[in-house]
């Protein structure tokens, strides 16, 4: 259930920031939501259907893709907030 709301999360980031100015750190966010959902199902679907399930499968690496995807996403947002403050400042002198 939990996993059907990251998806829907997810799809609303993509459609509700599609273009503008923070595009590009919520289109981010929103990959690394899906990364997550890919990870979720597919750990569902090996602890359920296969027997000799072990871990460091190849689709594991969503898990790790999505950390890495939350960490650019918050970098980019970071980066855009202090263009944005610096710019409104005028320098005296």
């Amino acid at each position: 259930m939990a996993d059907v709301f990251i998806l829907i999360v997810a799809t609303t980031l993509l459609m509700a920031f599609w273009g503008g100015r923070f595009s590009q750190s919520w289109r981010m966010i929103a990959a690394a939501a899906f990364s997550l959902y890919i990870a979720d199902m597919w750990f569902k679907y090996a602890t359920s259907k296969l027997t000799d399930y072990q871990s460091g499968g190849l689709l594991e690496i969503f898990w790790v893709l999505s950390g890495v995807l939350f960490g650019i996403g918050a970098a980019l947002e970071y980066d855009l907030s202090r263009s944005r403050r610096t710019s409104g400042r005028r320098r005296v002198g």
